[in-house]
């Protein structure tokens, strides 16, 4: 039976998602008026229903000297797709794999290498898998939010 996400679970996911290092259960529990304890459980039920997946970290490979970041824009045969997508996520270098509902280039891949030697062997690990590379391009910049819009700060707190 899948989870049913509730405001406390909304509220859990969209301070996770700005900034889950710092975030306190405390905060939350305070904003929502139930204890630290019930923060806590909820979070451990989100990660067991696989909602609450990781904490990830924000990392700027481009102020790392000889580094560079790629987006590969790859096609993989439709029933092949989720599976292909876990194998190109063993690769050494893929930071990143994101399936798309599109019936070409539907897998976008980002990847980390130190020089272009680094990213010619990538690529050729991905066309090796079967997929076929559409497009490439060098990543400038990335910025990520977790974060839902619709679930912005908003105080759920009865006063009696």
């Amino acid at each position: 039976m899948p989870h049913r996400v509730d405001e406390v679970d909304k509220r859990i996911l969209y301070y996770l998602g700005l900034d889950a290092r710092n975030t306190a259960t405390t905060d939350i529990a305070d904003e929502m008026d139930v204890t630290p304890a019930t923060i806590r459980n909820r979070i451990h039920q989100l990660e067991e229903q696989d909602i609450l997946r990781g904490y990830l970290a924000d990392i700027d490979y481009k102020s790392i000297d000889g580094y560079v970041t790629y987006q590969f824009i790859c096609t993989a045969p439709i029933p092949d797709r989720f599976q292909l997508g876990q194998s190109a996520r063993e690769i050494s270098g893929v930071v990143s794999v994101r399936e798309l509902m599109s019936g070409s280039a539907n897998l976008m891949i980002t990847v980390v290498g130190a020089g272009t030697d680094d990213i010619n062997k990538i690529a050729a690990n991905l066309s090796d898998l079967g997929l076929q590379i559409e497009d490439e391009s060098v990543i400038e910049a990335s910025t990520i939010r977790h974060t839902i819009h619709s679930v912005q700060k908003t105080s759920r707190r009865v006063h009696h």
